[in-house]
């Protein structure tokens, strides 16, 4: 039975690895806590971070206190996608004094819970993919 629930453990974090670095104009940015790389995916963080190199794309680190996940998390962007993106929000993001540097809003992202009904909120959910 062991040998069973490691082999659906390994079939799942396969899977959770794909989804996050799948990225493209589809889904610009994804998140992972540091957490789940660690004890989920088994995975050191240089690791996981290559991967996401590996990919053509790059990535921030939050530690603990960084962001709104409290064991820290790692965010990989599509730098082309996620340009776009903030390029084409240009307007909604000034106007909500939110940045449009990719850096800059990513840590945004990741430091604030934003409410349901904010004005911003279809901004990140294009960014993650989420429409």
């Amino acid at each position: 039975m062991e040998k069973s629930r490691d082999v659906i453990l390994a079939a799942e974090g396969k899977r959770i690895l794909e989804h996050h670095l799948a990225l493209g104009p589809q889904k610009a940015v994804s998140y992972l806590p540091i957490n789940t790389i660690e004890n989920v995916l088994y995975l050191t963080v240089p690791i996981y971070r290559s991967l996401i190199a590996d990919g053509g794309h790059q990535s921030l680190l939050f530690a603990d206190g960084e962001c709104c996940i409290g064991s820290g998390a790692i965010y990989a962007y599509s730098p082309d996608d996620l340009g776009a993106v903030l390029s084409e929000s240009r307007p909604i993001l000034a106007s909500n004094d939110w940045p449009t540097s990719q850096i800059e809003f990513l840590k945004r992202v990741a430091a604030l819970w934003v409410e349901p009904g904010s004005s911003i909120l279809p901004v990140i959910r294009r960014a993650f993919g989420e429409t």
